[in-house]
């Protein structure tokens, strides 16, 4: 490949085999790299670490296993790191975190394994973190909380546990605890969380009640709260909310007008507006035809009689 090499797009076609090492060592000006969705294997060349201008690094959707290059954390100016759906194993190096024009991390649904770096708290300027789906253990580091440009955090189908003591300030999208260890209340520190829209902590095992101060969160639309073991009485959500609390027996329901809706209740109810819809909309193109052919009879016959 040229050395003056700036952008190779190879996504989603039908490559197989390795990476190549001995084809990145000389490509000093290559910025993108991006050969998502195909079908590779083998392991990420650590000589990916000699690539110095890149900006994004896209190998999601392959067969790519091993463990994560130390390497990659000297691409200093890499702003979206794009791994998810491989195979990799092993645990995240500690290398990552020198990449602190980082924008957008993304390694979920591999074999990773280890808990969350601690020093995660150097990417700054980290706006979207997904790790789901894979084998991650201990706690969610203290340090995350200084993560103020992350707006989601992705952290679903692992096996994280121990209390959450502290969260990014400013997430906006989406907070996913879901399908972990995490037991005890439902922490507090997440009704700080003023601006987010997603919430889901289901498939857990936390217990007591459901914090009224989550039914103050002004931008909430979605809770997911299934197959946990809360108990005692559901607070009053805005209608707008919804609310799945599947798989807690204990939970009990008082409100009467806005009873929090579940999954599949809102799509019988957004099915029904729509039909409804559709109807009186037929039923009003029917009447504007009708008034029209009575509008020019009514033009024809005085025509006639003139």
């Amino acid at each position: 490949m040229s050395p003056s090499l700036v952008r190779l797009r190879l996504g989603n076609n039908l490559l197989n085999g390795t990476i190549p090492s001995s084809s990145f060592g000389s490509l000093s000006k290559l910025t993108y790299l991006e050969l998502d969705g195909n079908g590779l294997t083998g392991s990420i060349p650590p000589e990916l670490g000699s690539c110095k201008s890149l900006v994004l690094l896209n190998l999601a959707k392959n067969k790519i296993a091993g463990f994560l290059p130390a390497e990659l954390g000297n691409l200093s100016n890499l702003q979206k790191l794009k791994l998810q759906n491989n195979n990799l194993i092993g645990e995240i190096p500690v290398q990552i975190t020198q990449l602190q024009g980082l924008r957008k991390l993304n390694i979920s649904w591999n074999s990773l394994n280890g808990s969350i770096p601690s020093l995660i708290s150097r990417l700054q300027n980290l706006t979207n973190l997904d790790l789901r789906g894979n084998n991650l253990s201990g706690s969610i580091p203290d340090s995350i909380s200084t993560l103020s440009s992350l707006i989601e955090l992705q952290l679903g189908k692992n096996e994280l546990s121990e209390k959450i003591l502290s969260m990014p300030p400013n997430l906006l999208i989406a907070l996913n605890l879901s399908s972990n260890l995490f037991e005890g209340p439902i922490p507090e520190i997440l009704s700080s969380l003023i601006g987010l829209e997603v919430l889901d902590l289901s498939n857990n095992r936390f217990s007591g009640g459901i914090p009224d101060s989550l039914a103050k969160l002004g931008n909430l639309t979605q809770l997911m709260l299934s197959n946990n073991l809360l108990s005692g009485v559901i607070p009053e959500f805005p209608p707008y909310v919804l609310i799945d609390v599947t798989g807690n027996r204990d939970l009990i329901n008082t409100a009467k007008s806005n009873p929090p809706l579940t999954y599949q209740k809102r799509r019988k109810m957004t099915v029904r507006v729509i039909f409804g819809v559709a109807v009186a909309a037929h039923y009003m193109t029917v009447l504007v035809v009708i008034i029209v052919i009575v509008s020019i009879s009514r033009i024809e016959g005085s025509e006639f009689q003139f």
